[in-house]
């Protein structure tokens, strides 16, 4: 053995020293741990099955450094239990080698059991039995739950929690990540992070990962139960069972961060992406799944979604699931990839659909027919596919790996219908190799190599496009049949670029922004419509433009052109001459042309780093794109394009064109978009049209006292949950740049539109404000004027379009008290107007100078006032003129429809009909607001006035408002009053008040104290009998009941406050006024029956806070042949029990409580999409049928705001139903059709000066 040999083997000997030691090491640290609960001794070593421990605790602390703990018997845990501090991880098995001991791990406690981890832990071949809850707690340790478990009573008592089950101090870290995996055993819930409350709020950033690839369990959740945010999820399965997957927490509770979820394996009922505001990624790659839904628990949550800017994306192997399925799953999603692969290799007729068990080219076809997805090429293989491909029902990419070849042998063709892409992959062929394509698209992507003979390319059928990027071809036809084709040119080269077919196109699209055309031919008459082309790049050896009788536009850029020439005069014809084009080229044939013009255009889109000449080479910035036109010009956007929450456009030169669409192509149909989230301010005069936005959230554009000009297809999709369109400023919110401002809208959902400025600091006079409506929808409201103390003149025209919140000269808030002095003219010409149209919104605002409102056409059907100016403070005079052709006394004709729910965040609506029209309030925080509409299905848009703006307390529960005539109360008091409690922030202190309308039968006015007059404020209801009620005790819930003429007062109390017997009660009375209730009280509706209970109980975090026993929203029917009835709710309405019954009346004295018997069973419950259904109000329509609104949540639980709900009802000697009577709500999607307000318009018409007709 030589020195060199010797010293090799001296280092390798050394070196497996070195291993052994480590494995010996390792061998030493892993122990192996004997626990005998019967037999054993903590005084043993516990390393041997005769010297077992007897104490988990002492073989824990045993094995701390890691290692395997026997049982040899069965070991009862009887209270909590907090395992010792250990750094390795335990493994806790009843089996020693192959020999199962038989024992089991018991949990034997009256109440629930906490197991909480200090280290890793794993269960491993064991039976765990359970008699009562137990909180398997990680407490951000790795907790796995391997093979062979048998967990008796999991289904019914285990809880897995990654984090902790209590939190005992705010302090503790909320930074870890959670490690969960099941792998057998039977679980109630599991949960990534906390389950209860604990010492307060906690808001996690960590990862909870969690692994099934096993076992069952009824609801996993990615977040936090009860009370904690959430960082982020990933759940992977792979294989079990589970009924219901949460990505986040149950309810409200949510993922701060993102969501993962892959479903490869298993079967699970339901995977529900709830309350994520991050990013959420669904992939399905196998396994069973029921249902796929995307939810957010209120609007809060889908605002933070959205202003986070974040995605919901799903991708799925189409083949692993049916259509109907794929369908249902993408429908809450932003986007759907498709995960379909099929693998092709040389010799080989496999299934395709795995890279180890390949197939042929033609099978892969077959394979991916109806759902689209990827063919990868592994090698050198034969293109085995007939002349005819057929139609392929999705999107086909055909990629290749390793060397993918495709040969086609000799002189082949093709012809297929829909989307095929070839990228990254070799074309071989001999001769000629001809593809067309009908009615769909051939991309040639990018990695394209074409060798061998020729590659042939065709556009035929009804509509077909042709894309290239990379890749030689020969010959390519734009145009082999009579249908509208197109050409894409941005790399490769072709020979011959041509239409010319058997028959004339429709229409034909060349686009070349980059790559090499030899020769570019346009043959004679080979269009019937259109033949455009646009050459911004590239070059072009020959352009030939026969002659043709069609519209002919060619567009010419930077490409390079060696020759141009135009058969004959083009009648049609337009030249454009665009940026960087041969001005020498154009010249020579601009004679040719019919007209010709010079394009200034630049390309937009996120991310871009090109110089804007063409859609392949965008600039990625709004203000750079206008630096780059100079002037007047068009900017384009060519994909999303995101300006940010606040973009500022800088002062340009000239005028702007926003638009989607340029002379080829219409963007929008790939995705184009502006992504609006927060304000756009314009820097001159600009033109949108063909363009899309989408609001992701609360969103202006503000025009800065530029002409703003909405033209023609504008349009704004919500998105991220947001429920409200982009709102126009003709001027701005905190600038005043011009003393004229411009506003035109032809399209587009918008909500506010304001021609003025919105700036309540601006004091100025001489503001000209001119705003023009000829379509679109606008949500909000519609006003000319400036707010602020401003002055001026406005000029508003309507001619189109449904404006849903009425027209105002001048808008501020109903309390805002601005003085403003104006010339208003409000000209109406089309349109559908609903509301009113006023020369102000706030009734309070004082008003100078004049409006005239022009009423030349339009639709009124909606509409509640024709209202002039004397109905304001100031000295504005008024005059209407009406044109001859509209009849004032004509009543409206026709129908509305309306689906449920009517409005959001609604609760305790109240609804009632008077002299004509519609109005509706509902509970507020610190305010009460009240609408006027014209038909019920107009509740769901229409403007809110503030009525009651009280400071003396909060949360303003459950207006009623009621008339009452002379004959009730008294000359002197006759009037409208408004019933409505409120407390100081604390629930037990709620009484009951009262406020009159102090402007007679304008519902819209002051409202205030029936004896002083003080507007704004209520008055405290007197029990003159009984002072301790409404002052020591909570009241609420005042309704008026009429029996035998005669009113009462209904209202709600409650006994037992902090003990068990902590209940609601109904109660009548009789009172002298509004104000004063005399007499004594009677009790008639206590809770009792179990539907009367959801909700009531101890406070499991507060023991002593009880919650109670609830019947409260007490309302009064009546049938045809003198039924009375009072309507109620039962059961707490923060509970999804919450549900309507009612009281008859059986005639006699109505303070007697043996008059009124109680339906035993509620008639209204939760059904399986709307629950907590109560608290209603009922009235009858113009039409004479009945109707009750009523509040509710949507869904299957109470996560979501109470929203307002309203169906017919029906009163009989024998009771009361609602709806379908089915003891439910009906369907959402039920559809309710009513008879439009038949008001004429001239009964609407109220405060003018003047009234012409002429």
């Amino acid at each position: 053995m030589d020195k060199r040999t010797k010293r090799r083997f001296a280092v390798c000997f050394a070196a497996f020293l070195l291993l052994f030691a480590a494995w010996t090491v390792s061998a030493a640290a892993a122990e192996t741990v004997y626990l005998d609960a019967a037999h054993g001794s903590d005084a043993n070593s516990g390393r041997s099955a005769g010297a077992a421990l007897a104490t988990l605790d002492a073989a824990i602390g045993a094995a701390k450094d890691g290692g395997k703990i026997i049982l040899l018997s069965d070991y009862t845990i009887r209270t909590h239990y907090t395992e010792p501090q250990h750094t390795g991880e335990i493994v806790i098995t009843a089996k020693d080698g192959t020999r199962d001991t038989g024992a089991k791990l018991i949990f034997n406690v009256t109440g629930e059991t906490h197991y909480r981890l200090s280290g890793a832990t794993t269960f491993r071949d064991l039976d765990i039995t359970l008699k009562n809850f137990v909180m398997f707690t990680a407490q951000f340790h790795n907790l796995t739950f391997d093979t062979g478990l048998t967990v008796e009573g999991g289904e019914k008592y285990a809880f897995v929690i990654g984090g902790y089950q209590t939190p005992e101090n705010t302090g503790l870290a909320a930074d870890l990540d959670a490690h969960i995996t099941v792998r057998s055993g039977s679980f109630y819930k599991l949960c990534g992070f906390t389950r209860t409350k604990g010492a307060g709020t906690m808001t996690y950033t960590g990862t909870a990962h969690i692994a099934f690839e096993g076992g069952s369990v009824r609801e996993l959740y990615g977040g936090s139960l009860y009370n904690h945010y959430a960082g982020s999820a990933v759940v992977t399965v792979t294989g079990g069972s589970i009924t219901t997957l949460w990505a986040g927490g149950d309810g409200p509770r949510r993922l701060n961060g993102d969501a993962a979820i892959t479903i490869a394996g298993g079967t699970v009922g339901s995977v529900m992406v709830n309350n994520v505001v991050g990013n959420a990624a669904v992939t399905l790659t196998g396994g069973k799944i029921g249902a796929l839904a995307v939810s957010y628990a209120s609007d809060a949550v889908k605002k933070l979604h959205a202003t986070a800017g974040a995605k919901n994306t799903l991708a799925l192997n189409m083949l692993r699931y049916t259509a109907a399925q794929r369908e249902a799953f993408a429908k809450d999603f932003d986007s759907v990839e498709n995960l379909t692969v099929a693998y092709v290799a040389p010799s080989a007729f496999g299934s395709g659909t795995r890279a180890d068990d390949p197939t042929s080219l033609s099978r892969a076809f077959e394979l991916l027919r109806k759902t689209g997805g990827s063919i990868v090429v592994t090698g050198n293989c034969y293109a085995d596919l007939t002349a005819d491909v057929g139609t392929l029902g999705g999107a086909v990419t055909v990629t290749g790996e390793g060397g993918g070849t495709l040969n086609f042998g000799t002189n082949a063709a093709l012809r297929f219908a829909g989307d095929l892409t070839f990228e990254n992959i070799t074309l071989r062929q001999s001769g000629n190799l001809d593809m067309t394509v009908t009615d769909g698209t051939l991309t040639m992507g990018d990695g394209v190599t074409t060798t061998g003979g020729s590659v042939n390319l065709a556009a035929a059928g009804t509509r077909a496009a042709l894309v290239v990027r990379t890749g030689s071809y020969g010959t390519v036809t734009v145009g082999a049949g009579s249908g509208d084709y197109s050409l894409y040119l941005s790399g490769g080269s072709v020979g011959t670029l041509h239409c010319t077919g058997a028959t004339a196109a429709k229409s034909v699209t060349v686009v070349v922004t980059d790559g090499s055309v030899t020769r570019l031919a346009a043959a004679d008459h080979c269009v019937t419509d259109a033949l455009a082309m646009t050459l911004s790049g590239g070059s072009v050896g020959t352009v030939q433009i026969g002659g043709e009788t069609a519209a002919v536009t060619l567009e010419l850029g930077a490409a390079k052109v060696g020759a141009l020439t135009v058969a004959s005069a083009l009648q049609k014809g337009t030249l454009v001459i665009g940026a960087g084009a041969d001005s020498a080229l154009a010249a020579a044939v601009a004679a040719k042309f019919a007209a010709s013009e010079k394009a200034n255009v630049v390309y937009l889109a996120d991310g871009g780093k090109g110089d804007g000449r063409s859609a392949s080479s965008p600039v990625g910035d709004l203000n750079h794109a206008i630096a780059l036109l100079g002037g007047d010009g068009t900017v384009v956007i060519c994909g999303r394009y995101t300006p940010g929450s606040a973009y500022t456009v800088k002062t340009q030169v000239g005028k702007l064109t926003l638009t989607a669409k340029d002379r080829t192509t219409d963007y929008r149909t790939s995705g184009a978009c502006i992504a609006m989230n927060g304000t756009l301010t314009l820097g001159g005069e600009t033109r949108m049209e063909a363009l899309a936005f989408t609001a992701g959230g609360t969103s202006t554009i503000y025009a800065k006292g530029y002409p703003l000009t909405i033209g023609d297809d504008v349009d704004t999709t919500l998105v991220d949950g947001n429920a409200g369109y982009i709102s126009l400023v003709g001027g701005h919110n905190l600038l005043f740049t011009s003393y004229t401002t411009s506003l035109t809208v032809n399209s587009g959902n918008w909500f506010n539109i304001r021609a003025g400025y919105n700036s309540t600091r601006l004091i100025t006079r001489g503001v000209r404000s001119t705003l023009t409506i000829g379509g679109g929808t606008i949500h909000g409201y519609v006003a000319g004027g400036s707010r602020g103390s401003t002055g001026g003149s406005v000029d508003i025209t309507v001619t189109g379009g449904e404006l849903r919140r009425g027209i105002f000269g001048l808008y501020e808030e109903d309390s805002a008290g601005y003085r403003l002095d104006y010339d208003v003219t409000v000209t109406v010409r089309g349109g559908v107007i609903h509301g009113t149209i006023a020369p102000a919104k706030g009734l309070g605002t004082t008003l100078h100078g004049n409006f005239t409102l022009n009423i030349e056409g339009g639709s009124f059907g909606h509409l509640t006032d024709l209202r002039g100016a004397q109905t304001f403070g100031g000295d504005m005079t008024s005059t209407l003129n009406v044109a001859k052709s509209i009849d004032l006394d004509r009543e409206e004709s026709g129908t509305v429809t309306f689906t449920n729910y009517l409005r959001q965040n609604n609760a305790d609506p109240y609804i009632f009909y008077y002299n004509g029209f519609y109005y509706y309030t509902c509970t507020g925080a610190t305010t009460i607001n009240l609408m006027k509409v014209a038909n019920i299905a107009d509740i769901k848009t229409a403007a809110p006035y503030t009525i009651l703006e009280s400071t003396d307390g909060k949360n303003f529960w459950s207006p009623e408002i009621h008339y009452f005539s002379a004959a009730d109360v008294g000359e002197a008091n006759a009037g409208w009053y408004m019933f409505i409690a409120y407390d100081d922030g604390t629930t037990a202190n709620q009484r009951q008040h009262v406020v009159k309308c102090l402007d007679g039968d304008n519902l819209l006015g002051r409202w205030g104290d029936p004896v002083t007059g003080e507007v704004n404020k209520p008055r405290r209801l007197n029990f003159v009998s009984h002072p301790k009620i409404n002052r020591d005790m909570l009241c609420g819930g005042t309704s008026v009941i009429r029996i035998d003429g005669k009113p009462y007062l209904t209202y709600v109390s409650e006994e037992g406050r902090g003990t068990a017997d902590f209940h609601q009660t109904i109660n009548i009375i009789r009172f002298e006024n509004p104000w004063t209730a005399i007499g004594d009280p009677t009790v008639i509706c206590v809770p009792e029956y179990t539907w009367e209970m959801g909700g009531y109980g101890e406070s499991t975090s507060k023991p002593g806070n009880w919650y109670p026993k609830v019947v409260e929203g007490a309302a009064a029917v009546y049938g045809e042949n003198g039924e009375v009835y009072l309507m109620y709710t039962g059961s707490g309405y923060w509970t999804v029990y919450y549900q309507l019954g009612y009281l008859k009346f059986l005639g006699g004295d109505p303070l007697d409580a043996k008059n009124w018997k109680k339906n035993p069973e509620s008639i209204f419950s939760r059904s399986d999409t709307v629950n907590g259904c109560g608290h209603a109000s009922y009235m009858t329509d113009a039409d004479g049928t009945k109707w009750a609104c009523y509040h509710a949540y949507l869904g299957k639980d109470t996560s979501s705001k109470r929203n307002s709900f309203i169906e017919p009802y029906y009163v009989s000697a024998s009771g009361v139903s609602i709806g379908n009577r089915s003891g439910h709500p009906a369907p959402l999607d039920t559809v309710y059709t009513t008879n439009i307000n038949k008001t004429p318009l001239g009964k609407k018409i109220s405060g003018f000066d003047r009234v012409n007709v002429k």
